[in-house]
Order: structure tokens, then sequence, then C-alpha cells
């Protein structure tokens, strides 16, 4: 049976942290009231901001690195040009839908990465040897 290699789903992994950071911080961003001074400077230059991407890699990469081993066992037979975008799509979408707490959103995302992966994991639409691919 053919499978993906780890350090395909290691980058995968990292890419999709650094995207979901980027649209976490995006959420911050467009819930904050107009007074707010940071409203103000545009999202280009909050995300450029060296506290903001600070904190947003340190904890992009940990949880990233930690998600690999998770995703590599639900993904490794999956197809990941099926199973990577509509994972992360779901993530972002689910940071969009949670409320802002830090904790709730991280934990959130989470939940539903995990959750993606074993649905895509049971279900032959995203295998690598299904044969309508």
């Amino acid at each position: 049976m053919k499978t993906n290699s780890f350090k395909t789903i290691l980058l995968i992994s990292l890419l999709g942290a650094f995207v979901t950071a980027a649209a976490y911080v995006l959420a911050i961003y467009l819930r904050l009231p107009p007074s707010d001074g940071t409203y103000q400077i545009g999202f280009h230059k909050l995300l450029c901001d060296p506290f903001v991407m600070t904190i947003a890699l340190t904890s992009a990469i940990p949880i990233g690195f930690v998600s690999t081993p998770i995703l590599y066992f639900f993904l490794m037979h999956n197809n990941l040009k099926i199973a990577y975008p509509a994972i992360q799509l779901l993530v972002i979408i689910a940071i969009f839908i949670i409320p802002n707490n830090n904790k709730d959103v991280m934990i959130g995302a989470c939940i539903v990465m995990i959750s993606s992966a074993f649905i895509l994991w049971l279900t032959p639409i995203a295998k690598l040897n299904s044969p309508n691919l």
C-alpha cells in the first residue's frame, strides 16, 4: 500500500500551523474596535510586527511538531492534495467562528484538525489508491 512520507507530513503540518497562526491574527484584527490603535495600522503591518510574529511563531512551531505524528497516522494513506486543503479550510473556519479567547480558539482549532483528519481517515474519498483518482 502506498504511503506518504513522514517528512512530507511534517512540512505540511508546519505550513498549516503558520497559515493557521496568520488566520488567527487576522481574526483578532477583524474583531478589533475601530478606536483601537492597532486597527489603524493595517493587517500587514500587524502581522509583521516583531511582537506579534514572535508570539505567532512560538505557538505555531510547537503545534506543528506536536500535530505531525497525529496527522501522519491519519493521513499517511491519503491524497494530500485533497486532505490538506480540506483540513486547513475547516480549521480556519473554526478560528473565525469560535469566540475570541486564546485558549478556546487553540483547543477548538486542534479538535477540528484532529476530527477532520479522523473523518478523512475513515472515508475512502481521499485515499491514495482510490480508483477515481
